[in-house]
């Protein structure tokens, strides 16, 4: 499964891409070169001589969308499912069953879950099967170690 996208941006000079799609993670490329963000924007160059300037919204780390110019020009998670993003926070239900050892397994199983759901080659019940599955076995041994004699 292929990581980098390529961009269409009309008017756009070079071959724009970004990489890391599948990830928690992500980096614009023009031209096969990293471009860093200026103040949360890339520039983008234009055929004019130009730029344009593209910007990211979404709080959920890899589940942004680029915008050039208001215009939506890519969404990193287009193929999940309102109910594979929902299961994904299921391992916050850790920090109930024990708020000291269950904060840090959790995100460490919300990080998991992140590329898990993303992954478009996992059939979809399974993207949502297994952050369930993941937290009950978490749960479990969050329990086991826990519940001491």
């Amino acid at each position: 499964m292929d990581n980098t996208e390529p961009l269409n941006i009309p008017g756009a000079r070079g071959k724009i891409a970004v990489t890391g799609v599948h990830g928690i993670f992500y980096k614009i490329l023009v031209d096969g070169q990293v471009i860093k963000p200026v103040k949360g924007k890339w520039r983008i160059p234009a055929r004019n001589g130009s730029f344009k300037l593209m910007h990211a919204r979404g709080v959920l780390p890899g589940f942004q969308r680029l915008f050039v110019e208001g215009e939506q020009v890519f969404d990193m998670a287009h193929d999940v499912s309102l109910a594979q993003r929902i299961v994904m926070f299921v391992p916050l239900t850790l920090i109930f069953v024990n708020p000291l050892l269950g904060f840090p397994l959790a995100l460490i199983l919300f990080f998991m879950n992140v590329t898990l759901v993303k992954n478009a080659a996992m059939p979809g019940p399974l993207r949502i099967a297994l952050p369930i599955i993941n937290t009950a076995a978490a749960a479990l041994v969050v329990f086991l170690l826990t519940s001491g004699s």
